[in-house]
């Protein structure tokens, strides 16, 4: 008789996810893409933003869920979840680089990457680019990874303070991509997540990390889910970035812990140290802990809520009459539109204050122009003597002021009939013809 083969113990997850084009007309081909899938080793979820053009991005984006599917589905359960994870995601970058062609090739597709990989032992946490992960627990919300991006930079100098992250000009500007060298430099958090029941893990591009910021997210996604569940949750955070305007694809993916070995009923000591973010956060960019870029665990469950109160979250449905929303969040993106407004009024002021010196400017000199030509002293011989007297000249020149250039020959074709001596007004001398220039 042959006896079973013990499987280890399993986590049990609920998984959900949602991808959507958004609302540009430029972006609807979708070059996010994403994956949950049962392997041997865990449950592996991986979320992708293409980038390098329609095509590009989009092959960008699937050739690295491929790869990195058909590498972690052929590594044993044996093998070291986190290790096989980051080796998985660095194969994944040399594909990616290699459907750029030559190395010449300054134009290449890239793909940024944010994966779980959960097992017995907890959660694996691995990512390159500005792809984010969140963990939902007792009702805060906690980033998982940091964006490797100029603003997250600046946040961390001290140059930025995370709330003027928002809306900056360069934070879509990433630092770490798939496909960018031969070679990606990997960030897995240094030690695995342990599991909670009813933990929430959300993957998410920056389609929608840009228009809806943390303390949203916790609310919708545990509104949502209470309500309707997990695929009502991803719905209803795709429609609220799609109603701020949508201006990028849009992916997110939803997992909750069910079950899994090390949970029990009561509520685990293992948390997490990063600062969850608080109910009036406004940041969009979240700095972790300051001890590093790996948050660690440690075995003390009241760290999670010491003085953080737990978010109460309401009801944001979109196409539903919504209730009073988190205040401070939507004081935040009120006053990002206002210096929008502001700053493009502004502008459009510049450039019609600019527009309005050109155009005096040219006026000025053509002005000056006409005033220097009518001030050029023309001189017109209007008297001639046909038969000169003593004491009276052949010719007399006569000064006109305000006669341009131009008029000059019409002028001296405009000579009228001959006036006899007798008949002009003035004095009389015999022989002398008059012109009178009008």
């Amino acid at each position: 008789m042959v006896l079973p083969v013990p499987q280890p113990p399993r986590v049990s997850l609920a998984v959900a996810s949602m991808t959507d084009p958004g609302l540009d007309p430029e972006k609807q081909v979708n070059e996010d893409a994403c994956v949950a899938r049962d392997l041997p080793i865990g449950h592996l979820l991986v979320v992708c933003d293409g980038m390098g053009g329609h095509v590009g991005g989009r092959e960008a984006s699937e050739a690295a869920i491929r790869t990195i599917l058909e590498h972690m589905g052929a590594v044993a359960a044996d093998v070291h979840p986190g290790a096989s994870l980051k080796a998985a995601i660095g194969h994944a970058g040399k594909v990616v680089y290699d459907l750029g062609g030559s190395s010449a090739n300054l134009l290449r597709p890239g793909s940024t990457v944010v994966a779980i990989l959960s097992h017995a032992g907890g959660s694996e946490v691995a990512h390159v680019g500005d792809s984010r992960g969140y963990l939902i627990r007792a009702s805060q919300i906690h980033p998982i990874t940091r964006d490797h991006s100029m603003v997250q930079q600046m946040v961390d100098a001290g140059v930025l303070k995370p709330e003027e992250a928002i809306g900056h000009p360069d934070a879509n500007k990433i630092t770490r991509a798939l496909g960018m060298s031969a070679t990606v430099e990997v960030e897995v958090r240094a030690t695995p997540l342990a599991h909670q029941k009813g933990d929430l893990f959300v993957l998410a591009t920056d389609g929608l990390s840009d228009l809806v910021m943390p303390p949203e997210i916790l609310s919708v996604t545990l509104q949502a889910r209470q309500a309707r569940g997990l695929d009502f949750a991803c719905q209803q955070l795709v429609a609220l970035a799609n109603s701020r305007g949508g201006h990028d694809n849009i992916t997110v993916l939803l997992a909750e812990v069910l079950d899994c070995p090390s949970c029990s009923e009561a509520r685990s000591r293992t948390v997490v140290t990063d600062d969850p973010v608080p109910a009036d956060a406004a940041a969009m960019t979240v700095p972790l802990s300051p001890g590093g870029l790996h948050p660690t665990m440690v075995d003390d469950g009241a760290e999670v809520a010491a003085g953080q109160p737990a978010v109460e979250p309401t009801p944001t449905w979109v196409g539903d009459e919504p209730s009073e929303r988190d205040s401070e969040a939507e004081y935040a993106l009120e006053a990002l539109r206002r210096r929008k407004l502001t700053w493009l009024i502004v502008g459009t002021a510049l450039v019609l204050f600019g527009l309005g010196l050109v155009v005096t400017s040219i006026w000025w000199a053509w002005a000056a122009a006409a005033m220097r030509e009518a001030e050029a002293t023309e001189r017109l011989a209007i008297a001639q003597v046909s038969d000169p007297a003593p004491g009276i000249p052949a010719h007399r020149d006569v000064t006109v002021r305000g006669l341009p250039a131009r008029s000059r020959p019409g002028a001296e074709q405009t000579l009228l009939k001959p006036v006899p001596w007798e008949a002009a007004p003035t004095r009389r001398r015999p022989g002398v013809r008059k012109w009178f220039v009008s």
